[in-house]
């Protein structure tokens, strides 16, 4: 059974860097680590031979060597992220870049910029903790999260108390208390 966490924020914020992180970060830990991208608009298949044969019509391309295995295929429908997931079910944590509207727990991320738009994605009972690279951030949410708290205990740690909705972690880019997070708390699928 794996631990499902997604991680949501607008293009920039840092999702795709801060994935990596953590999963380099966990791979360190001996724990096996499973990642999907939620890419709606379709992705580049690349240059090399394997995407050539996909841009040529193939229906479906596998790339072997003797420690990788490449699938590509094209689908007469878009999956849905748990048909994905029945594919990942040996992982230990399974980290989901996008589905925002999916029902998994989810780091939200902010990156150095952020505008009045990004505070809705915090508007979520499914939100773990926000992750932010820019203490700067925390300047913007005091002034634009109204009916709620930034607060800072003596330790250091850093939570926003939501209006009828609770406390949100604050953690920074490349935190271990992300990765702890990640451990213990994705659903379980």
């Amino acid at each position: 059974m794996s631990s499902v966490v997604g991680f949501v924020g607008f293009s920039d914020s840092g999702k795709t860097t801060l994935i990596a992180w953590a999963v380099r970060e966990l791979k360190k830990r001996g724990i096996k680590v499973g990642v999907i991208k939620h890419t709606p608009h379709g992705f580049d298949s690349g240059e090399k031979d394997t995407g050539r044969f996909f841009d040529a019509g193939a229906d479906t391309v596998i790339a072997s060597s003797g420690k990788e295995l490449l699938k590509v295929e094209r689908c007469d429908r878009e999956r849905s992220l748990f048909e994905i997931l029945d594919q990942l079910k040996s992982m230990d944590v399974v980290l989901v870049e996008g589905y925002k509207g999916e029902d998994i727990p989810q780091i939200v991320v902010f990156g150095k910029r952020i505008s009045r738009d990004h505070i809705a994605l915090l508007d979520n009972d499914k939100v773990l903790a926000l992750a932010i690279e820019d203490a700067g951030v925390l300047d913007f949410l005091r002034k634009h999260l109204y009916g709620s708290v930034v607060e800072e205990s003596e330790r250091g740690n850093i939570r926003i108390r939501l209006k009828d909705r609770g406390e949100i972690p604050v953690i920074g880019f490349y935190d271990n208390k992300l990765l702890d997070i990640l451990i213990r708390g994705g659903s379980r699928v």
